[in-house]
C-alpha cells in the first residue's frame, strides 16, 4: 500500500485567536508525511487546511467561531473598480497604457492584411473593451507578425513574480525580515517573538511532495499548487506597498492557459463575523463549503444563513442547491459525498496501518503497513479493548477525512 502517512491527533481544544476565547477553538488534527497532491486537494473538498505538516479541520459543532472554506472560481473573476484602486493599479488601469501611436499602427497592420476601412479610433475601441476584460497587467499578444502588436496594460508599480518551491535554501533568507515585519506591524506581534524556527516551521514545512532575487521583497505569497486549483496558506507584504490577493488571482488566470485545470483559488477560511476576513467575500463568484453536507454552496444563496452562531446548514435554504452539478460536489439536487462513518467491517477490510516499533506484534519489523484485519488476527485477546478504541477512533477520523481515507496510512 503506497499512500501518506498520517497520524490522527483526534479533536482538541486550543485558544481561539478570533474571539479571544481559551479552550473554546475545537479542531481535529493530524500530521502527515509524503502526501500526493491529489490527496490534499480531496482533504482541501472536506474543509481540512494545513500549516507546515500539520493538517486541521474545524469541529463545527463544538467549536466557537464558525470557519468556512472559501473559494474563488478564477476563470469568472472580474475586479470592481474598489478591489483595482486598492490594489493601487485603479489609475493604471484606467489608462489602460493605450496611445494612439498602437492603434495608428495596428490599423495599418490590418488595412495590409484586407481589413480595408479600418480606422484607428475602431482599434483603440476594441483594445480598450477587449482589456478591461482581462486580469490586471495582462500581457495580450495580438500576434507575433509584427514586434508592435503585444499592448502591456500600464501599471502604477512593477512587480517581478518567482515561483519558489517551499525547501527552497533561500527562503529563510529572503522571506524572513518581511514575514517578521508583517506580523509586528498587522498583527502587532512582540519582534522577539517572530523566529525564524516558527518561521520555518509555520511557512517553509510541507507533507506535500512536489535564481537569486533581484530588487526590494513587496509581497510573499504561500500557495499550494494542486490539480484543480491554488491554495492560498499565507500572504504577507511589507505594510510599504499596496498588494492584495488580486495578485494571486491574476497568476491562476495566466496560468490556466497552459494548465486549464486549474480552476480555483482557494482564500482559506472565512468567518463572517470577523471584519479582516470580509474582504474575501467581495471576490466574485465565490463558494463556501456546507460543514454539514460537505459540498460547495454559491456565496450569495449562503449568505442568509452566516449571522447564525451556530454550525450553518449551507444546504438548507430553498433552492440552495439548484442547477448546481459534480462542479459543486452535487448531483440530482442533493449532496453526492455528504460525510458517513465506515461502518467497523469496512474498516478492517479496507484500512491500511502502519505499525511503529511500540505497536507491531513480536517479530515485526519497523514501519510495517497492514490491513487492519490483520493486525486484529495477530493481538491477544486482552488487547481487544484497545483494537476497540482504535475502531472507534478510526470511524471519527474517517468520517472527517471523507472517501480519501482509503488512501491514506494511519499509523498505531
Amino acid at each position: 500500500m503506497e499512500g501518506a502517512l498520517v497520524r490522527d491527533y483526534g479533536q482538541h481544544l486550543t485558544h481561539c485567536a478570533y474571539c479571544g476565547k481559551n479552550d473554546a477553538s475545537s479542531a481535529h488534527g493530524m500530521t502527515a508525511e509524503d502526501m500526493s497532491v491529489q490527496t490534499y486537494n480531496a482533504l482541501l473538498d472536506r474543509g481540512w487546511r494545513r500549516s507546515g505538516t500539520w493538517l486541521y479541520k474545524p469541529c463545527h459543532l463544538q467549536t466557537c467561531c464558525q470557519l468556512l472554506t472559501i473559494r474563488l472560481e478564477a476563470a469568472q473573476f472580474r475586479p470592481s473598480k474598489a478591489q483595482r484602486k486598492r490594489c493601487g493599479k485603479g489609475k493604471a488601469q484606467g489608462s489602460l497604457g493605450l496611445t494612439s501611436a498602437h492603434a495608428f499602427v495596428l490599423a495599418a497592420w490590418l488595412r495590409r492584411q484586407g481589413r480595408t476601412g479600418v480606422e484607428a479610433r475602431e482599434v483603440a475601441q476594441a483594445l480598450r473593451t477587449l482589456l478591461q476584460r482581462l486580469p490586471l497587467g495582462a500581457e495580450v499578444e495580438v500576434g507575433a507578425v509584427e514586434p508592435i502588436t503585444h499592448i502591456h496594460a500600464g501599471l502604477a508599480h512593477s512587480f517581478e513574480r518567482r515561483l519558489l518551491p517551499h525547501d527552497d535554501p533561500s527562503l529563510p533568507e529572503t522571506e524572513f525580515e518581511l514575514f517578521k515585519k508583517y506580523q509586528v506591524h498587522h498583527h502587532k506581534e512582540a519582534e522577539e517573538g517572530v523566529t525564524r524556527k516558527t518561521f520555518a516551521h509555520f511557512l517553509c514545512s510541507s507533507p506535500l511532495t512536489p535564481e537569486p532575487f533581484r530588487g526590494r521583497l513587496a509581497a510573499v505569497s504561500v500557495i499550494d499548487i494542486l490539480p484543480s486549483c491554488i491554495s492560498s496558506k499565507y500572504f504577507f507584504w511589507d505594510p510599504g506597498h499596496r498588494v492584495s490577493s488580486l495578485l494571486e488571482i491574476e497568476w491562476i488566470q495566466q496560468a490556466r492557459l497552459v494548465c486549464p485545470s486549474l480552476r480555483y483559488y482557494y482564500l482559506g477560511f472565512y468567518l463572517h463575523t470577523c471584519h479582516r476576513m470580509r474582504y474575501k467575500a467581495e471576490y466574485q463568484p465565490s463558494d463556501l463549503l456546507c460543514p454539514i453536507n460537505q459540498c460547495w454552496v454559491p456565496f450569495g444563496k449562503a449568505a442568509p444563513v452566516l449571522e447564525s452562531p451556530d454550525m450553518p446548514n449551507l444546504c438548507a435554504r430553498p433552492g440552495a442547491l439548484e442547477g448546481l452539478g459534480r462542479d459543486h460536489l452535487v448531483q440530482d439536487g442533493s449532496p453526492m459525498v455528504p460525510p458517513v462513518r465506515p461502518s467497523k467491517r469496512e474498516l478492517l477490510d479496507s484500512q491500511h496501518i502502519c505499525l511503529t516499533p511500540s505497536s507491531q506484534p513480536a517479530g515485526g519489523s519497523p514501519r510495517q503497513v497492514i490491513l487492519l484485519r490483520q493486525l486484529v488476527a495477530a493481538v491477544r485477546r486482552d488487547a481487544l479493548p484497545a483494537i476497540h478504541r482504535l475502531l472507534d477512533n478510526l470511524g471519527v477520523w474517517a468520517e472527517a477525512v471523507g472517501p480519501v481515507w482509503r488512501e491514506l496510512v494511519y499509523a498505531v
